[in-house]
């Protein structure tokens, strides 16, 4: 999904995206020429000369900030001095929403940069979901009325950035993430999904410290608490609370019901193995799909995401 900076520059076209030979690149921030821009600061306009790398960090840590600020009575100063906007151009009404931003903003005298204290998405949660994998600073999104993730929606935004702002409250979610030989996976917010690409089901030998369980079933889905609302549940797995400590293993249709959905700490390291393995795929967040070379993953706790709510 391409997504467009704070002054409008294609950061990706559609097809670079969606590829996973790009995802090195984006962990390493070493990505392709075509996503480099010049870098100028003439009147107020700053360009992006490269998306920041994915071990960027903003100067001042938010957390301590907000744990500054709790003490100080509330300021009717912004804490947030200075951001990062991107907005998603696919999604309906986002540029004119990213524009008023943009303005609200100036009036704030909040400074936008490249690499800011705080990351504003406008778009849904997949836009979050993309650019998790390029930021590292807090985000607060601005997505639909569809949207779980994104605490403020294009009607209501005006409201809830000037608290974001000025008394941001982060709460941290849990991400996933996963390692197929040599290869690990990006962070996965909501969920990773194996399957099957084909009609057909696929023998899966799942192992959780002492437990084994081996049964067919057209995939296995690994999900954040955060991505339990979505696909997880949809397939019978239980809505955990966004800031528990732990997360799930749901069977995708398993065959007579051989499978139940379980709950494993977050420490906890999960094994699995696909027979046949060439046709099934891995998918992060719906957003990036890889192939599962020699048929085993392991599953396991990346980090979490720094996530600002009002």
């Amino acid at each position: 999904m391409p997504l467009i900076n704070h002054l409008g520059i294609s950061m990706a076209k559609k097809s670079i995206v969606k590829s996973a030979r790009v995802l090195p690149a984006l962990l390493t921030g070493e990505l392709p020429a075509r996503l480099h821009e010049n870098f100028s600061n003439e009147s107020d306009t700053v360009r992006l000369r490269t998306v920041p790398s994915i071990r960027d960090r903003a100067n001042n840590s938010l957390l301590e900030l907000c744990a500054e600020s709790a003490f100080k009575g509330g300021s009717s100063e912004n804490l947030i001095t200075n951001v990062s906007v991107v907005f998603n151009p696919y999604k309906k009404n986002a540029e004119s929403v990213y524009k008023e931003v943009l303005g609200f903003l100036r009036d704030e005298c909040v400074r936008v940069v490249p690499s800011g204290q705080l990351l504003i998405t406008i778009g849904g949660d997949g836009t979050i979901l993309y650019n998790k994998q390029i930021y590292r600073q807090p985000i607060f999104g601005i997505g639909t009325e569809s949207s779980f993730i994104c605490p403020a929606r294009f009607d209501n935004w005006r409201e809830k950035l000037p608290k974001a702002l000025s008394k941001p409250k982060v709460e941290k979610r849990l991400m996933l993430t996963g390692r197929v030989g040599d290869f690990t996976l990006p962070d996965a917010l909501n969920e990773i999904a194996v399957r099957n690409r084909e009609h057909r089901v696929v023998r899966f030998k799942v192992n959780s410290g002492s437990n084994d369980y081996d049964f067919r079933a057209d995939g296995v889905i690994f999900s954040t608490p955060t991505g339990s609302t979505g696909y997880s549940y949809s397939c019978g797995g239980d809505e955990l609370d966004y800031a528990a400590r732990e997360y799930q293993v749901v069977g995708i249709a398993p065959f007579r019901r051989a499978f139940k959905p379980m709950k494993v700490g977050e420490d906890a390291v999960v094994r699995i193995e696909a027979v046949p393995y060439k046709s099934v795929e891995i998918i992060v967040d719906g957003q990036f799909t890889y192939p599962m070379h020699q048929g085993v993953l392991e599953i396991f706790k990346s980090g979490d995401a720094e996530i600002v709510i009002v």
